[in-house]
């Protein structure tokens, strides 16, 4: 038997780390994505440095270079932000099902 005092403050504890735990855990996927992002537009870059070496050579401008390579990356950015809304929509609906 414990006091009312002593099941409030070990239930914030339990909360508590459960909140480290995801940042832990929110910060790491982060970092990966990030990674992960820079690794294929670096790549993307690199397979098309002819194309770049062209466009400079034709007139293009650095600004239009670096323009043209951030639309790509925020392309797949807004395709991965889509397909992870959708999929944490998904998990949401199956994890309040299965909880309550």
């Amino acid at each position: 038997m414990r006091t009312l005092e002593d099941r409030i403050t070990h239930h914030h504890l339990n909360i508590g780390i459960f909140v480290v735990l995801f940042s832990i855990f929110t910060a790491s996927a982060l970092l990966l994505a990030s990674v992960g992002l820079y690794a294929v537009i670096a790549h993307s870059v690199s397979q098309r440095t002819r194309e770049i070496g062209l466009r400079m050579a034709v007139g293009g401008t650095s600004r239009d270079i670096v323009w043209l390579v951030f639309a790509q990356g925020r392309r797949q950015v807004a395709i991965g932000f889509m397909i992870g809304l959708i999929a944490a929509f998904g998990v949401t609906c199956v994890l309040r099902r299965h909880s309550g």
